[in-house]
């Protein structure tokens, strides 16, 4: 009983292997156009992973930012078209074909790709022009991309898509949140009336709708009933923001103001609105304007898997050796 004892502490000592990353988060610079690289402690220092014609084609953008298995997918603004590149900043960035400049399908002139929303289970992305609507397109780039919604007066700003409810959820200037199927049925006004709203973020297991307004952090029911609750005011411009579910954080962009690009910050809060905020990172970063939070992952190495199936088998014998005592 001691040596499977010492065994088994050697095999939990071993399971040590386990490796779990911080989480990282990622923004754009749409003055300088960069794509940059933090975590969510600010322990680590901001990296850039793309610059200039590898961010975007013009001297403008990115804007809005989504992450998914690894990949950044981003929208370039003004020049109007939507790039994938790797998270850890390796290789070239690809402009996504089907992202414009001016669809087969549409009957309008699209024009700023401002967010980017990710649907990995069905391969297809998701992306807002500023003056047209919303699009869905395949995440490789293939076919042309299809209207699902025009809103052609709202100049829609933020996008995510919620892939348990098949609904894409968006913001627009106008101070709209809507929802609608990516077919373009069921579309809905959840909120009105928040002029100036510039991005929103979604904890879905507590149906909340974290939104920023210019200068505020606030905060919907995400079944469209009540007010807004102001739950931090920055008092710079706040552009985008986005959530970390296991830590229930916030984290969102201020800058200086459009055409700025110094006193670029990447700021954090509690979610409940009763915590501090906290700046993880400052100076000038080119006019900061999107934020994606990856989420962290444990990955177990091929001794930690070894290492289980071990005490899988002590645990056996250990209870066999007990039966044949009693017996």
């Amino acid at each position: 009983m001691k040596i499977l004892i010492r065994v088994l502490g050697v095999a939990v000592a071993l399971l040590g292997t386990l490796q779990t990353f911080a989480t990282e988060i990622y923004f754009t610079g749409t003055q300088s156009p960069a794509i940059w690289k933090g975590d969510a402690d600010g322990a680590m220092p901001m990296s850039m992973l793309y610059l200039g014609s590898d961010a975007s084609s013009g001297p403008s953008g990115p804007i809005g930012i989504a992450e998914a298995n690894g990949e950044l997918f981003w929208g370039t603004g003004n020049n109007e078209e939507v790039r994938k590149g790797k998270a850890d900043g390796s290789g070239t960035p690809v402009v996504l074909a089907n992202s414009g400049p001016t669809p087969p399908n549409s009957p309008f002139d699209v024009d700023e790709r401002h967010d980017v929303a990710i649907d990995i289970a069905n391969n297809r992305y998701f992306f807002t022009d500023a003056e047209d609507g919303i699009y869905m397109a395949a995440m490789d780039g293939s076919g042309v991309p299809m209207l699902v919604t025009n809103d052609v007066f709202s100049k829609i700003t933020s996008i995510t898509y919620d892939s348990a409810s098949d609904f894409i959820y968006y913001s627009d200037i106008g101070g709209e949140v809507n929802r609608v199927k990516p077919d373009g049925s069921a579309k809905e006004t959840l909120h009105s009336g928040l002029n100036g709203i510039r991005d929103i973020t979604i904890d879905f297991s507590n149906g909340a709708i974290y939104f920023v307004n210019n200068d505020i952090v606030g905060r919907l029911n995400l079944d469209g009933t009540g007010v807004s609750t102001t739950l931090y005011d920055p008092f710079n411009f706040v552009r985008s923001i986005d959530i970390d579910v296991t830590t229930n954080e916030l984290f969102w962009i201020t800058f200086d103001g459009p055409g700025s690009t110094t006193n670029d910050s990447v700021q954090k809060a509690s979610a409940d609105g009763l915590g501090t905020i906290n700046t993880l990172y400052s100076g000038s970063f080119g006019g900061l304007r999107g934020i994606a939070v990856q989420r962290p992952a444990v990955v177990v190495s091929e001794p930690s898997i070894i290492m289980l199936m071990i005490l899988s088998i002590l645990g056996l014998l250990n209870r066999r050796s007990y039966k044949q005592r009693i017996l």
